[in-house]
């Protein structure tokens, strides 16, 4: 009879190794799939962030035109080593209201900042600088 109560804790003890083995496991596979989404997710943040950048970049260099010659009109491209941006036409005239529109890309990711400049010269007022979809 010993021999059966030896037995019977010995697959109790089976069974539970068993039962918390398949647990770990789960918990370890689970914890892997979200490290994998961070990271992803985590890489589409920073494309989004340098995109931006770039877009920021190309508003910068349009200001910059307009103060050299205010009848700048925008249309351009420029090309990064990883990247580009491109400047819309530029609305309005002289010296003042001009409007226009920057776009950012990097990688997969593309943003678009729409900037209004009240006054060009001799001090630059921006009355928005904006991202916009």
């Amino acid at each position: 009879m010993a021999v059966k109560k030896n037995n019977k804790k010995a697959y109790v003890t089976l069974i539970s190794v068993i039962i918390l083995g398949a647990i770990s496991i789960l918990v370890l596979t689970t914890t892997i799939a979200i490290d994998t989404e961070s990271i992803f997710a985590t890489d589409v943040m920073d494309q989004g962030k340098q995109a931006k950048a770039f877009a920021d970049t190309c508003a910068e260099r349009a200001i910059d035109s307009l103060k050299q010659n205010n009848t700048y009109t925008g249309t351009e491209t420029v090309n990064f080593t990883s990247g580009s941006c491109t400047l819309g036409a530029v609305s309005g005239s002289g010296n003042s209201n001009r409007v226009f529109l920057s776009t950012g890309i990097f990688k997969n990711a593309t943003r678009k900042v729409s900037v209004t400049v009240t006054t060009v010269n001799p001090t630059t007022v921006i009355g928005s600088w904006q991202e916009v979809q």
